[in-house]
């Protein structure tokens, strides 16, 4: 724990330089553990105190001690449920079963995004929580139910940055799949920096190749088979979220141009985007080794989603949630990675990536004070609310039975309990006191220039 708190000393000062504010009290404060929140206990634990205001565990960001600006407070969450249809395979499919009603077609899903069947919503019969699809009554199926699919849906893959809020409607049989609307929310993936699109986040899936992967191999010798799995399968999912990153990145430079950043944002923009791409290489070379297999990347599922006509005070906005809350929490997360690995080959991916993503996190800070000082008291209020209404994700579900915890943590890889109580923790002692300074600064630079 002593690396750790080194690191996040170091990366504070880091920051409050980028922000353009130094404050010899914060540093002191941070170095000796004081909460920056008012009503919120301090981070202790797995699951952090939470509060009437935090559902999701942990304090939020409130005016405290260090005198925080007082619309910093409150405000909407940065991630807002929304209505969407997901679809899961059905459990079984039989035919010629009895008791089911035929009637007129796919039930018909609310949502801009669902399509109505050939016949009137409401007219498919229920067996085993199952419709009738297109009118057959000779066919059956048995869908999860509502708390099974809201898991799933969770646990894409083992980890996920989806929570289901609640299950508004369903199931019902669309093409073959079994469907249901959820209110749902995405956030807190702090691996890279997540391509944010107004539904959710975008990543590729992994699929076999090798040439995204490129750096040195794991020992997997001594490892068992199902502690070789749980590695490969983390380490490709942090593959693909720094798959993701290069995008982001490449979208943000755009973004840069069209609001007329400095040259120098631009240059450290470009540079972190080469940096995720090694980022990638090094995450899927050890699920390569871990998998057995060459793996990678698929294409990225770009489609409609690179938008770039934003106004400054959005851009704030996602870069606060993207650059100066994920990529901050990514370095002090695998600084606490690195403080528990021990195989040699893990060990140099994590040293790389640390100073890259604390760069990375630099860079966010120094586009918002920027921007700021262009945009003024609107686009400090934009960013304002993004840090007050940024809430930490519950850890995910992932299945750690018969894995060894030690050969887990020495390969590199945090328990979901564990990486959050890191990100709690670098919420409260680098982004709080960070976000803090900055806007207070940027108050009385508007309250002298108003004089």
């Amino acid at each position: 724990m002593a690396m750790q708190g080194a690191a996040r000393q170091r990366l504070l000062v880091r920051l409050l330089d980028a922000a353009g504010v130094t404050s010899t009290g914060l540093l002191f404060a941070a170095a000796c553990g004081a909460s920056t929140t008012h009503d919120g206990p301090a981070v202790s634990g797995a699951g952090g105190g939470g509060n009437a205001n935090s559902p999701g565990g942990g304090p939020i960001l409130t005016a405290g001690s260090i005198n925080l600006p007082p619309d910093i407070g409150g405000g909407p969450a940065a991630s807002v449920p929304f209505l969407q249809t997901w679809c899961l395979p059905p459990l079984q499919a039989s035919g010629g079963a009895a008791g089911m009603e035929a009637a007129g077609g796919v039930v018909g899903l609310a949502g801009e995004n669902s399509s109505a069947g050939a016949g009137e919503p409401g007219g498919a019969g229920e067996l085993n929580a199952g419709r009738g699809a297109g009118g057959n009554p000779g066919v059956a199926v048995s869908c999860p139910t509502r708390e099974e699919a809201s898991t799933q849906i969770e646990n894409r893959g083992g980890l996920s940055c989806t929570e289901v809020q609640a299950v508004v409607s369903g199931p019902v049989l669309e093409a073959g799949q079994c469907c249901y609307d959820m209110l749902t929310t995405t956030s807190g993936c702090y691996v890279g920096r997540a391509f944010l699109v107004e539904d959710g986040f975008l990543k590729s899936t992994v699929r076999q190749g090798g040439d995204w992967s490129y750096g040195p191999s794991p020992s997997v010798s001594n490892l068992d088979q199902k502690t070789r799995q749980a590695l490969a399968e983390a380490w490709a999912k942090d593959g693909l979220f720094e798959h993701a990153s290069v995008a982001t990145f490449a979208r943000f430079a755009i973004q840069l141009l069209s609001v007329g950043a400095p040259a120098r944002l631009l240059h450290e923009t470009l540079a972190a985007g080469r940096d995720e791409i090694r980022h990638a290489e090094l995450c899927f070379a050890l699920a390569s080794a871990y998998a057995g297999q060459p793996l990678e990347a698929d294409c990225f599922p770009i489609g409609d989603q690179l938008k770039v006509d934003r106004s400054l005070p959005e851009i704030v906005t996602e870069t606060v949630v993207e650059g100066c809350i994920g990529e901050t929490l990514a370095a002090m997360q695998a600084a606490a990675q690195l403080e528990l690995a021990s195989d040699p080959a893990v060990v140099a991916a994590l040293a790389s990536t640390i100073e890259d993503e604390s760069r990375h996190a630099e860079l966010a800070w120094r586009v918002v004070a920027w921007a700021i000082r262009s945009g003024g008291s609107e686009v400090r209020a934009a960013a304002a609310r993004a840090f007050a209404g940024f809430r930490p994700p519950s850890p995910p579900r992932i299945d750690l039975d018969e894995v060894s915890l030690e050969s887990f943590a020495a390969h590199g890889r945090l328990t979901p309990e564990h990486a959050r109580a890191v990100a709690l923790d670098a919420l409260d002692r680098v982004v709080r006191p960070c976000a803090a300074a900055l806007l207070e600064r940027h108050v009385m630079s508007e309250s002298v220039a108003y004089a």
